[in-house]
């Protein structure tokens, strides 16, 4: 996939761009989209959350107006990761995310529910600071933990070397028919 250019800025240009002058370099950041921007940007992010649906869910054709409805409801959380390219918003990746809560022990999870790059290869750092970031609004949540489904070989290494992150279980699926 190649990387999307996203046509109007979120509303926090100017923190944005205050960022991007301290930093020699290109900001790259990871942001919680309000919801006229979720729906606004959703043609173009919707194909990337469908990529990276965790493997236990089906894809219908009602499965991302539910996604949809559940970040409007506020449910669930839509993320995006980008980086500001000769003024323009580059979308370098999306995040879909959602607070669990476990019904027998009552612990609460921020679940990354879908994480989806836009380019064949990011960064590192992109990954880490987007990790950083999704930690903090863990915590100002309430959360205990911070967990994610993947099958990408270099994000699990990436989370268990640079993250503090621990690989302890395995998903086991059965499909009923």
């Amino acid at each position: 996939m190649t990387t999307e250019r996203l046509e109007e800025y979120p509303p926090n240009l100017e923190a944005c761009e205050k960022l991007r002058s301290q930093n020699e370099h290109d900001y790259r950041g990871l942001i919680r989209l309000e919801s006229r921007q979720v729906t606004e940007f959703w043609e173009t992010l919707s194909p990337y959350i469908a990529e990276a649906l965790p493997q236990y869910v089906r894809l219908t054709g009602d499965s991302l107006n539910n996604i949809l409805a559940a970040v409007l409801a506020g449910k669930a959380q839509c993320w995006v990761s980008y980086g500001i390219e000769e003024k323009s918003l580059v979308l370098y990746g999306t995040v879909i995310t959602t607070i669990v809560v476990d019904e027998l022990s009552m612990t609460r999870t921020l679940l990354i529910y879908a994480l989806t790059g836009t380019q064949d290869y990011l960064d590192d750092s992109i990954y880490v600071r987007g990790i950083q970031s999704l930690m903090k609004f863990a915590k100002s949540e309430g959360c205990q933990f911070l967990v994610a489904y993947s099958n990408v070989d270099r994000l699990v290494r990436l989370a268990t070397s640079r993250l503090d992150a621990s690989t302890p279980q395995v998903l086991i699926t059965w499909e009923i028919e």
